[in-house]
């Protein structure tokens, strides 16, 4: 049964999930209990542990890890109302090197199409050192990983194949409005849409839990794909000196502004393109996944910080 779907009552017979820890604790007689979240793709729910051995093997873990689990569901007395909390009796761990891909959200959408799309824009630059600095960067283990990894680590696009299409239909978007307003170098708009987010192949990891990775935590995606930039830049003979320049502040921008996490506002036609298609594009996947999780109608959605109609 997936998680989403449980109800009072329901109860769990040694199912995998991804489990994480949030706290664990002694109680007044002395005796441990964890509490903490269990994931699935198609959603989450609080769990509590009193068992001695199932919190004895999970109480120091500090990340997410893939389990087994057996409990009953109840609600969550202190959660509100209509919460629901999983009392489980046993916990484990899986063993490393299981596959645990079916635990992983994964994107709806067809990925192959939108490798196609992907190249179909590339292909579309007019400058060949502009197409060749993307061939530079998305290349070997770089674009296995872009091809994998999540767009985030929760709010949009947070699942296997998510970075790619978000990526790709911002992109789009991107050309959409620049094919509207006059003097807009189209190529630094499709290139720099493509590479905006290419930090985030070393902020967060494609693994249980999506993680953000040393790198994430100390640099940031935007430092980190404008060094992923400026590193290939050099290896293109060709690239001029503006384009490299216009490329790392289309990335370093594309947040918006300062407050919004970006070292440098937008500057450029392009850079305003790329920041707006990225936010429209974040911001009206809520109503997908949104819709997705909770059906139609009216639902709070986290990100945008209110109800919205689905």
């Amino acid at each position: 049964m997936k998680l989403a779907e449980l109800r009072v009552g329901n109860r769990l017979e040694k199912q995998e999930a991804i489990l994480w820890v949030q706290k664990s604790s002694q109680s007044a007689n002395g005796s441990w209990f964890v509490r903490g979240t269990l994931e699935d793709p198609s959603g989450a729910i609080g769990f509590i542990c009193f068992n001695a051995e199932s919190v004895a093997r999970i109480k120091e873990l500090t990340e997410a890890a893939p389990a087994v689990v057996s409990g009953q569901v109840q609600a969550d007395r202190y959660g509100g109302e209509g919460k629901l909390q999983f009392l489980a009796d046993y916990i484990d761990l899986l063993p490393p090197g299981k596959d645990v891909s079916h635990l992983l959200p994964a994107a709806s959408k067809d990925m192959e199409e939108y490798k196609k799309k992907f190249l179909k824009l590339v292909a579309g630059i007019s400058r060949p050192p502009v197409r060749e600095l993307l061939g530079e960067i998305f290349s070997g283990s770089r674009w296995e990983q872009f091809i994998r990894n999540p767009a985030a680590k929760r709010f949009h696009h947070a699942y296997i194949g998510g970075l790619l299409e978000h990526s790709v239909d911002v992109a789009e978007m991107a050309l959409a409005i620049a094919a509207t307003v006059p003097g807009v170098d189209r190529d630094m708009v499709i290139a720099g849409a493509l590479l905006h987010d290419i930090g985030k192949t070393e902020e967060i990891s494609a693994d249980i839990g999506f993680s953000y990775t040393e790198a994430g935590h100390l640099v940031g995606h935007i430092t980190a794909g404008a060094l992923i930039i400026d590193a290939a830049a050099r290896q293109v003979q060709f690239l001029s000196e503006a384009e490299r320049k216009s490329l790392l502040h289309i990335v370093l921008s594309h947040h918006g502004s300062r407050d919004k996490g970006s070292p440098v506002g937008c500057a450029t036609r392009e850079a305003v393109i790329v920041h707006y298609a990225d936010e429209v594009n974040a911001v009206l996947q809520q109503f997908v996944e949104t819709g997705e999780k909770e059906g139609a109608g009216w639902n709070f959605n986290k990100m945008m910080g209110s109800m919205i109609r689905v």
